[in-house]
């Protein structure tokens, strides 16, 4: 079984390559990202980081599964976060006929066109979150993102409920 340090930093390299993978479909392939899109990219940002700290050499022994667990948690949390905001971009994809963009923007779009702002480059958001571009056996790329949100949220789970161990090198 992998230790906990292990599956935090799969978590954080692969969602953080899942940010490089919507960077290079809005910059080469020309895929315009949503407002939801750049939601869960700072979703993925944040479980990245969260999982990369938890993964980082303890520099003392105590306390150090609870600082573990702590972070997994927290990406356990993130991750039903981009769960719900990934489940809700697919329904607007596979079912909403007509969406009202922009008449009254919400505290998420606010954050969005904020931070588009300040990176334009990472958050910059100006494509329509119903339009489905890119599928890849049959699954768009907000279900696609709903897929890794729920692997991450279970495999967080997993480190929570881990029975305690002695701490080894490699855990």
């Amino acid at each position: 079984m992998p230790s906990t340090r292990l599956l935090m930093l799969s978590i954080g390299v692969v969602s953080l390559a899942v940010v490089g993978g919507g960077l290079y479909f809005s910059q080469v392939m020309n895929l315009a990202a949503c407002s939801l899109c750049i939601v869960q990219r700072m979703l993925y940002i944040s479980i990245g980081l969260l999982c990369l700290i938890a993964a980082l050499p303890p520099v003392g022994k105590s306390g150090t599964n609870t600082f573990v667990r702590t972070m997994a948690a927290l990406a356990a949390v993130t991750s039903v976060c981009g769960v719900g905001v990934a489940s809700y971009q697919s329904w607007l994809q596979r079912f909403d006929i007509i969406s009202e963009c922009g008449i009254n923007p919400s505290w998420w779009e606010k954050l969005v066109y904020w931070a588009g702002d300040q990176l334009p480059w990472l958050f910059s958001a100006n494509g329509l979150c119903e339009d489905s571009a890119w599928f890849f056996l049959g699954l768009s790329i907000a279900e696609w993102s709903l897929v890794i949100f729920v692997i991450f949220f279970l495999i967080s789970l997993s480190v929570i409920i881990r029975p305690k161990r002695k701490l080894m090198f490699c855990d």
